[in-house]
């Protein structure tokens, strides 16, 4: 049985221009702090002048290092300022839909259940029977950083994103009828042109239609967002801001990663990897792009 909260008390944009204004990548979507920076000159609103406050400085040069005390200070200066701006209203006592459809798949709503989920049903060493499991190990450092920014601005920021089965498609059901009764509250697109749209629900009744929908889920699999999930464990919270998304929609993106050295020659590699896996060489054929489970490329 997989529980969500409603969000007691939320910061939301009041209507899509303000979303536009405020919304950013995640934090870790980006190649370094110049990059950040760009972004917070081009959008001086963006909500990244709170959560990566240390780069939120007139110029380049200026920018301290992430997670330090100066950073920190301003963080919490910079959510102040965020409170009192023109473009966010506060929004009590809500679940919320939420809908992502992307340019290359116009026909597939990716849509979800937002709210806060409950901390103790994390699957972790010391609690073997938790229904939200993650998808990689944590790293205690950036745990750590997530931490120390919930701390400074006593605020949830960034989604932890989860898949539920829905094997039956109830959830997706309702999800859809709420969304398609009325106009969402606020959208914007993202760098990348994908529509994100959210309905805020606080309507008793389809608040507790779709706890109840969601309940019947045996199980969450974390897709983005250990971390954050893991600072709000450190911090002894009760709960963190999830959106649980079925299966059946959701398209996960090539998830790459760049290995420095494995201390083994790359021939060895491919040897030991023909013990496991069946390898294709290609050639030389454009960015290899996985089209589905258990498809992986080397490059």
């Amino acid at each position: 049985m997989v529980s969500i909260l409603p969000l007691h008390r939320a910061l939301v944009p009041v209507d899509s221009q303000a979303a536009a204004r405020l919304s950013a990548p995640n934090y870790d979507e980006f190649q370094g702090d110049r990059e950040i920076w760009e972004m917070l000159e081009a959008r001086p609103d963006n909500v990244l002048r709170v959560t990566m406050a240390h780069c939120a400085y007139p110029t380049v040069d200026a920018i301290v290092e992430e997670g330090s005390a100066e950073a920190l200070a301003r963080c919490t200066e910079n959510m102040s300022q965020l409170r009192a701006s023109p473009f966010v209203r506060i929004a009590e006592d809500v679940l919320f839909v939420y809908e992502v459809v992307s340019p290359r798949r116009k026909d597939v709503r990716q849509i979800g259940i937002g709210g806060m989920a409950r901390t103790r049903e994390i699957r972790t060493d010391d609690n073997p029977d938790g229904v939200i499991i993650r998808n990689e190990g944590i790293m205690p450092e950036k745990a750590a950083g997530r931490a120390k920014l919930f701390t400074a601005t006593n605020a949830d920021f960034g989604t932890v994103n989860c898949a539920v089965l829905d094997r039956a498609g109830h959830l997706t059901a309702v999800l859809e009828r709420i969304a398609d009764a009325r106009s969402c509250d606020f959208e914007t697109l993202d760098e990348a042109d994908n529509r994100h749209r959210v309905w805020l629900v606080g309507d008793p009744a389809q608040r507790d239609e779709l706890t109840t929908r969601l309940a019947a889920e045996p199980a969450a699999y974390v897709a983005d967002g250990n971390h954050r999930s893991a600072a709000a464990a450190h911090l002894g919270k009760e709960s963190f801001l999830a959106v649980f998304f079925p299966t059946a929609r959701l398209r996960l993106e090539p998830y790459n990663r760049l290995v420095k050295d494995v201390g083994v020659p790359a021939m060895q590699i491919l040897e030991r990897l023909t013990e496991h896996f069946t390898v294709e060489p290609l050639g030389a054929l454009p960015a290899y792009r996985p089209q589905a489970v258990h498809d992986i490329g080397m490059y």
